[in-house]
């Protein structure tokens, strides 16, 4: 199913829940589509993507 489809995603700088077809902004990064609420946090995440990506990757500590 593509993303677009889904209802909303998280923007993986601030997660906020965000719409992907009215996203601020989109990157792809390692072959995945990213999608923001707003240009700023689009361009934290160009700044150092890998800091993002890992983060959502990390398993939950308790």
């Amino acid at each position: 199913m593509p993303i677009e489809t889904l209802e909303t995603v998280k923007d993986p700088v601030c997660g906020m829940d965000v719409e992907p077809r009215k996203a601020a902004a989109r990157r792809e990064f390692e072959g995945r589509t990213y999608y923001f609420c707003s240009n700023v946090c689009a361009g934290s995440f160009d700044e150092n993507p890998r800091s993002y990506v890992d983060k959502q990757a990390s398993p939950t500590q308790k």
